[in-house]
């Protein structure tokens, strides 16, 4: 999928590269809740972003989850490409993790706990889903031979 450009050079949210990028993440997430593959696994105890929930329909909350976050990264990466997708993927994530703690202190302060495995879980998601994202959003150029054959 192309991305476009708009009239003053920024390039426009590809939104459909942006779910894909959260969704990639998102199951990669469910298999290794860290996003590193020696943490254990979490299928039954609901794990949302790397918060233990307990509830039974985690997953399905940690996907929904995961498709805002893809969005959010994608709209404030999009400008970014090379190595520094993935830095400003990784910072964003540490300002989404800002605002999750924020949320879950007001709303459940019971899920507080290791903050520093759940950190670490945002910086990795934001890092990994903007460089999908970049990498799914990328437009691509036409090779000489794609040229060549156009013109013939």
């Amino acid at each position: 999928m192309d991305i476009t450009q708009t009239n003053r050079g920024a390039p426009k949210l590809d939104f459909l590269a942006a779910l894909k990028s959260g969704f990639i993440v998102g199951v990669l997430f469910v298999l290794m809740p860290m996003g590193i593959p020696w943490s254990r696994l979490a299928f039954g105890l609901g794990t949302v972003m790397g918060r233990e929930t307990g509830f039974q329909i985690g997953i399905l909350i940690h996907l929904i989850v995961a498709l805002i976050y893809g969005l959010v990264i994608a709209v404030c990466t999009k400008r970014f490409r090379s190595w520094r997708v993935i830095l400003a993927g990784a910072l964003t994530g540490f300002l989404i993790y800002g605002l999750n703690i924020a949320v879950v202190w007001l709303l459940a302060p019971e899920l507080l706990g290791n903050e520093t495995r759940i950190l670490v879980t945002h910086l990795l998601f934001g890092a990994f889903a903007s460089a999908i994202y970049a990498g799914m959003s990328r437009k691509v150029r036409p090779t000489t031979v794609d040229r060549c054959e156009n013109e013939v």
